[in-house]
């Protein structure tokens, strides 16, 4: 448990030292533009648009380095939180539950196999962020009328939670590297989301199960698509 503590306190010194290195050259860049901005003319149309598109470009940077921060943080918090007996299957319900309104927006369904009264040890909400994250890039990857199958099982002294979808899969060249932090690898074809994507989501769950002492694999399925199998101690 100590060396989770650590853990946690190190993830969080390293997520504010590092927003601090990204903020303070983007607040730099932004003040600079300032004597920039009231020396173009009004008329001057071209150099206007292309203030506009730094103030944009700056503003979404800021918004990512918040982003990651606070991803982290969270994950420091999950990770240092005490190990209380979670209902694995009444989770993985209610997971489901509150992604209902994406997976209908999507025109994605979904079908699931749950063990009942699968119970495992880990800090409130750290399961929930893990089951969340694979779901919702499943969901991401789904092409309409697809579906998005969620088993569950038992097996010895291990649960064993497994997501698969009907999308594109994942090229074998990248599928190492779907859980490294920050990699995003989204084909046109198979973006059915207009959303961005930092490539947090799966470096999450990965750095999360692995807290639990449990592991997180991916491979692609013969019939098409990319299944997740996520397995923790019991």
């Amino acid at each position: 448990m100590l060396a989770l503590k650590q853990a946690s306190l190190q993830i969080r010194q390293s997520a504010e030292e590092k927003a601090h290195s990204f903020k303070t050259p983007l607040a730099s860049i932004r003040s600079a533009l300032e004597p920039v901005r009231r020396t173009v003319p009004e008329d001057d149309r071209r150099a206007r648009r292309a203030l506009e598109i730094i103030d944009s470009a700056l503003g979404r940077l800021f918004d990512l380095v918040v982003a990651a921060q606070r991803q982290e943080i969270g994950t420091a918090d999950l990770i240092g939180a005490p190990r209380l007996p979670i209902d694995l299957t009444q989770l993985v319900e209610a997971v489901a539950d509150n992604l209902a309104e994406m997976l209908d927006e999507q025109g994605v369904h979904l079908a699931t196999e749950l063990a009942p009264a699968v119970m495992v040890r880990a800090g409130q909400g750290m399961l929930e962020t893990v089951v969340q994250s694979v779901l919702e890039n499943a969901v991401s990857f789904s092409p309409r009328g697809s579906t998005i199958f969620v088993l569950l099982a038992s097996t010895g002294r291990t649960a064993e939670l497994t997501i698969a979808d009907e999308g594109p899969g994942v090229d074998a060249a990248l599928l190492p590297l779907i859980f490294d932090r920050s990699f995003s690898s989204r084909p046109r074809s198979a973006a059915v989301r207009s959303s961005d994507h930092a490539g947090l989501g799966l470096w999450i769950a990965r750095s999360t199960a692995e807290a639990l002492g449990g592991s997180i694999a991916a491979i692609n399925r013969p019939a098409g698509g990319l299944s997740v199998t996520i397995r923790l101690p019991l």
